[in-house]
């Protein structure tokens, strides 16, 4: 990681990068049960053709689940914690608009 990281990003790429690695596994644990059982349901227990099941069901989950702990490590903080681009953001910061024109100095309609 690069040293100039505030605290704060270090902590979300942290808990982003755990869940994206426990939504893998468990997707992964799921995926090959679910694949075992369905293989050996479909297929001759044993066969190369359930093991081809099995692996391609863990696979697959492995990638849902990643994404799924991707999604989840991106949700909003604690109330009163969330990130702000101003100091105090129930104030309108100065320059962002202007007054409104006057009835009679608007601008002609299209």
């Amino acid at each position: 990681m690069d040293r100039d990281l505030e605290g704060r990003e270090r902590r979300h790429i942290r808990r982003w990068a755990s869940r994206v690695s426990i939504g893998a596994l468990v997707g992964a644990g799921v995926g090959a049960v679910g694949g075992a059982v369905w293989g050996a349901i479909v297929f001759r227990p044993g066969s190369m053709a359930m093991w081809s099941v099995v692996i391609a069901s863990a696979i697959f989950l492995s990638l849902i689940g990643a994404l799924v702990g991707g999604m989840s490590g991106l949700e909003s903080p604690d109330p009163r914690m969330e990130p702000s681009q101003f100091d105090e953001p129930t104030q309108e910061p100065e320059g962002l608009t202007r007054p409104e024109r006057p009835p009679g100095d608007a601008l002609p309609p299209r």
